[in-house]
């Protein structure tokens, strides 16, 4: 949560002191995406305070219920499901280097580092078997 804030903090004091179009642009992008990552940390954390449980809406939550369910699988599924992620960040990168819709590239690009850590923990649970 502090990075999400400490990012938000210095792009948004950096938006009021740039004069450049172009990053004045990519701070812009900067400082929304940290906003709502760190608006996202803290609806999970102020529902946890209020309620002693997750909320789990955060991406976060998906990510290691999706990991929690590879554990389950055997080694011949695991090798399945690793391939179709391999082929899946190969078409979302492609998509990416096109460039023909630039409002999705952030979507893409957390998209692949997300599938990135799943191929990851794939192999970290083949190399465990």
């Amino acid at each position: 949560m502090l990075t999400a804030y400490d990012t938000y903090l210095a792009a948004h004091e950096d938006l009021f002191i740039t004069v450049d179009p172009e990053k004045f642009g990519k701070l812009s992008k900067q400082t929304v995406e940290a906003y709502l990552e760190n608006r996202a940390i803290w609806e999970e954390l102020n529902y946890f305070k209020k309620n002693g449980e997750l909320l789990g809406k955060h991406p976060v939550f998906s990510e290691l219920n999706e990991i929690e369910t590879l554990r389950k699988l055997n080694s011949a599924e695991l090798a399945q499901k690793r391939q179709n992620i391999y082929i899946n960040i190969q078409k979302t990168k492609n998509e990416l280097s096109k460039g023909d819709k630039p409002l999705l590239n952030a979507k893409r690009e957390q998209s692949i580092k997300s599938k990135e850590r799943i191929m990851a923990e794939i192999d970290n649970i083949l190399k465990s078997r």
